[in-house]
């Protein structure tokens, strides 16, 4: 966001430049968001023509000076003082869409390493649900503005949420858990989905499984996106080609009852040199070993390997069988991004993304496949 001064220097150019300047000197003398008169009022007022007027509020909304409501007008926002230290502060945390608290595992575990980081720097955590479809700008930053936050962790924010992510991103530092959207202009702290599948590829390959199947989100999601680059990445170290076409499964327009179906009816009969699956998340297990034919299955007739990014632990999934899984130190990555955080509220600089390190766990859900 400029300082006055910077916009000061501004003001010997067009004469849209000029007028973003008047506009920033005022926002230094505001408590609140100030509803702005029509387009034609300030342009007269101005003595500009509207284009020029436009152009001006084009540039302070991508600056974060101003922002729109459709039906409720135009506001220009106050400057926020930057404390000099963000110990005190209060920090907003917005949970996945479909986590119905921070109880359930993944998203405690990630608050965990959150409120810890938190407790010893003095820090004030406020829970924020949004919802799935939620694109109303307006609405979130009035509430970051009455709990009087002065920076967002956002966890796996989908890509329904993604244009409110980048608005509100204009406003307030923001961090992501576990996606990356590069042209958001957020940071971001996620597990390295190319090592996670490195290291998959490389047990596969140990007991086979040359070719296998990924099961995952639509590759428009930064989520499928990242698990699509990191096959491709693993198949290019040995010299081969991963077929998403064939072997990458889009589970997103299915019901995730009737998976099972989909599996091993439709996708490993089509496909029979697969004989593995690899699951980006262990949520799709809850669905897969609820049917016993699956379960009959897994570990001989069918090879399994999980990331463990899920509602629940991985040993909660099969009592008594530890599932193949990659463990991700959940907790460190939101311990991660909040350290992040307080770089930025403090205005420090931090890195735009962080890959934290993972381990895979072997259990008895993979078998020997003769080749």
């Amino acid at each position: 966001m400029p300082t006055i001064k910077e916009v000061n220097s501004l003001a010997n150019g067009p004469r849209y430049l000029e007028i973003a300047r008047k506009f920033e000197a005022k926002r230094a003398l505001l408590e609140q968001p100030l509803k702005l008169p029509s387009e034609q009022r300030m342009a007269m007022e101005y003595r500009i023509a509207r284009d020029t007027l436009r152009r001006a509020l084009v540039l302070l909304e991508s600056r974060g000076a101003v922002t729109r409501r459709r039906g409720r007008g135009t506001f220009l926002r106050p400057l926020q003082a930057q404390p000099k230290s963000a110990r005190g502060s209060s920090i907003g945390f917005i949970p996945p869409w479909w986590a119905t608290s921070v109880n359930t595992w993944y998203t405690a575990t990630v608050f965990d390493g959150i409120s810890s980081w938190a407790d010893r720097h003095d820090c004030r955590l406020s829970v924020m649900h949004v919802d799935r479809y939620d694109n109303d700008e307006h609405k979130l930053l009035e509430k970051i503005s009455t709990r009087d936050l002065t920076g967002l962790l956002w966890v796996h924010p989908v890509p329904e949420q993604k244009s409110l992510l980048t608005a509100v991103g204009r406003h307030v530092p923001c961090v992501v858990v576990g996606r990356e959207y590069e042209d958001a202009n957020v940071h971001a702290v996620l597990p390295d989905y190319r090592q996670a599948m490195a290291l998959m590829d490389e047990h596969l390959m140990a007991s086979g499984h040359s070719i296998y199947s990924i099961i995952g989100r639509g590759t428009s999601d930064p989520y499928g996106a990242s698990w699509l680059a990191a096959a491709r990445d693993a198949h290019a170290r040995r010299g081969s080609y991963f077929d998403d076409h064939d072997y990458y499964v889009n589970i997103t327009p299915f019901d995730r009852e009737k998976l099972v179906e989909l599996l091993m009816d439709f996708h490993l009969p089509t496909h029979p040199k697969s004989r593995a699956l690899v699951l980006t998340s262990s949520s799709y297990l809850i669905h897969l070993l609820a049917r016993e034919r699956f379960r009959q299955a897994m570990g001989g007739e069918i090879s399994v390997v999980a990331f463990d990014y899920g509602e629940q632990a991985m040993e909660s999934y099969w009592p008594g069988r530890t599932i193949t899984h990659v463990k991700c130190n959940w907790d460190e990555i939101g311990r991660k991004a909040i350290e992040v955080l307080f770089s930025l509220i403090e205005r420090n600089d931090a890195p735009r993304t962080i890959h934290e390190p993972v381990a895979l766990v072997k259990g008895s859900t993979v078998a020997r496949f003769p080749t």
